[in-house]
């Protein structure tokens, strides 16, 4: 799972406008277990989000 929160944080830098696919094909190369690729991308979708609005952890 490290892999896919890193990537996320890589591409909220560079592109916090990423659209849902866009966040798909950035984390093409990680592979989960659990293989729930939509909820994945549901909550990087709401960390773009949050990310755009300046909400920082």
């Amino acid at each position: 799972m490290s892999g896919f929160v890193m990537n996320m944080v890589e591409l909220a830098n560079d592109n916090p406008n990423a659209t849902r696919k866009e966040a798909a094909e950035h984390l093409a190369g990680n592979i989960c277990r659990c293989a729930d690729y939509n909820r994945i991308l549901n909550v990087a979708e709401r960390a773009m989000e949050y990310t755009r609005n300046g909400v920082r952890s």
